[in-house]
């Protein structure tokens, strides 16, 4: 079998096999890449601009959130400063035998009051997240998604293989004619056109996707090779009633935590997911486009004793360079609101292209072989 046909039966057979995924994963991400716009546009009660110099505490708008919904217990609380945005909550039932569902709450940061709340499953962004992480299958759903990155990048290298090999014309002859697009084979060209124009940047993506699905595994090897700290797993959240059998709330966790994070800013609190009775509070510091931010404190909700502090502040080779890096480009906020339109058009649109023409050709070629 020569290279060139290894490269196409690869191609063909993984786009036959993850095309779908790859459909639902573009489409997610390009409603993700303008999350913050989209949210103010379809929740204004709950998502508002807020004044990003002027803000009230993380702990103080937890209490103001609890105090809000007395029912319910917070099992997650940010702060979307990177976003100038609202400050949100995520409640949930005390009572187990309650009907009533998660509930997201919105604080204005400059104030502390109440914006508004709504439904979590109502929130078609959260939904798209949830699904661009972990396709609905938990936090292990995270191998799930950096499998499919690892695939994406197979599928852009293969394809640049194809576009390439046995070609001995000049460059410049060769990418006039990749963009001349025939009407007699215009799924074919379109493909071959709309492949090469997007192929570096799906790369991109794909590689740093695949970074932040195994970051916790990725941290760690990072942290054995460069003999820096390392960071605990506690990314994740689970809307669990589950957690409400504890004695530290997310507002007393931030006041013990607070003190810990030297000169950080508190910009997330919740529950663990790998852990219920575990709380991790992370902090930010300014200049930093990443909300999770590079300090973390993680308490026992049951006792409050601190658990781990992990400070990569001064850790030039930390997880947090890597995650943060990854995360810019991934989302094309490194670019500003540039990076983010080419991220849209280029990776969002032309992946959803890439996966219905791929479609149309194996659709074309199987008909084609059954009317012989």
């Amino acid at each position: 079998m020569t290279g060139r046909r290894f490269a196409l039966l690869l191609h063909r057979q993984l786009g036959l096999s993850i095309g779908a995924l790859l459909l639902l994963t573009a489409l997610s991400g390009t409603l993700l890449v303008f999350r913050p716009e989209l949210s103010r546009i379809l929740y204004p009660h709950v998502f508002r601009s807020s004044d990003c110099r002027h803000r009230v505490s993380l702990a103080e708008l937890t209490r103001r959130a609890a105090a809000a919904v007395p029912d319910s217990v917070l099992v997650y609380v940010e702060d979307m400063q990177s976003s100038c945005l609202n400050a949100v909550a995520i409640a949930v039932p005390r009572d187990t035998s309650m009907s009533s569902a998660p509930v997201m709450i919105g604080l204005d940061s400059a104030t502390g009051s109440v914006a508004g709340q709504m439904p979590l499953a109502h929130n078609i962004l959260n939904l798209a997240l949830t699904l661009h992480t972990t396709f609905f299958t938990g936090p292990r759903g995270r191998w799930l998604v950096g499998t499919l990155g690892i695939a994406l990048a197979t599928m852009a290298v293969s394809g640049l293989v194809l576009w390439s090999n046995g070609q001995r014309q000049r460059l410049g002859p060769h990418l006039k004619r990749t963009y001349a697009i025939r009407k007699r084979y215009f799924a074919y060209d379109l493909h071959r056109a709309v492949g090469l124009t997007t192929s570096a940047l799906l790369l991109v993506t794909a590689v740093t996707g695949v970074s932040m699905s195994y970051a916790p595994e990725l941290q760690r090897a990072l942290a054995y090779l460069s003999g820096g700290p390392e960071k605990p797993d506690a990314r994740r959240i689970i809307v669990n009633a589950a957690t409400t059998a504890t004695t530290l709330d997310l507002a007393r966790a931030l006041d013990l935590a607070s003190p810990l994070l030297s000169d950080a800013q508190p910009s997330i609190a919740g529950f663990s997911s790998d852990n219920p009775n575990v709380i991790y509070v992370q902090g930010r510091h300014a200049g930093d486009h990443y909300g999770y931010g590079r300090e973390e404190v993680l308490l026992d909700a049951r006792s409050a004793r601190v658990l781990a502090t992990l400070n990569t502040r001064s850790d030039p080779a930390s997880w947090f360079i890597l995650l943060e890096g990854a995360w810019t480009l991934h989302t094309g906020t490194a670019l500003g609101l540039t990076g983010r339109a080419l991220m849209l058009l280029i990776v969002g649109l032309g992946l959803c292209a890439q996966a219905m023409l791929g479609a149309r050709l194996w659709w074309k070629r199987t008909r084609g072989r059954k009317g012989h």
